[in-house]
């Protein structure tokens, strides 16, 4: 019944963790559940988990990878990266604007390639999430309102035609 019991069925365990803003842990790991990568998210008033996004069934096998880190920024906005590792797949970012029960794809990473980590300072003005090593490089985007991530949601997807720049 213990946290750590609890998350060793994640194959070699998660590989990210963040508390989102209701107090429920969300959970990136390594482990494919039939075909897809999973961003789970863990109560620990019931001791439970469940995936919230299950990453080929929402955006396809091309997305679906390990989900190396999730981090939180300044106004809540919690975003994850799932890594291609080397493969054929197309690294991704996901960003929920709702303590992690929705995710929506930032379709833009995959132009870049893979990145390898998320990093984010919220405490400083004007924050911006780094990717790291995307194109041998590092990319930057905005750090979220929710209100603005919510904005930009057509369907189930980010708006392509957004000037991330100006946010």
């Amino acid at each position: 019944g213990t946290f750590g019991t609890l998350v060793a069925k994640f194959g070699n365990g998660p590989i990210s963790l963040c508390e989102a803003d209701d107090g429920e842990i969300l959970l990136g790991t390594d482990l494919a559940v039939g075909s897809t990568h999973h961003i789970w998210k863990y109560n620990r008033d019931t001791n439970t988990y469940k995936s919230v996004l299950s990453i080929a069934d929402e955006y396809g096998i091309a997305y679906s990878s390990f989900v190396y880190d999730i981090v939180k920024g300044k106004d809540g906005v919690l975003y994850a990266q799932a890594n291609d590792e080397g493969s054929n797949k197309r690294g991704a970012v996901f960003a929920s604007a709702d303590d992690g029960d929705t995710w929506h794809l930032l379709d833009v990473q995959g132009y870049w390639g893979s990145g390898v980590h998320l990093y984010i300072n919220p405490n400083v003005k004007g924050s911006r999430l780094l990717i790291s090593q995307a194109d041998n490089n590092y990319r930057t985007l905005p750090d979220f309102t929710r209100e603005q991530l919510n904005s930009f949601v057509t369907g189930n997807r980010i708006r392509r035609a957004v000037d991330w720049d100006r946010i």
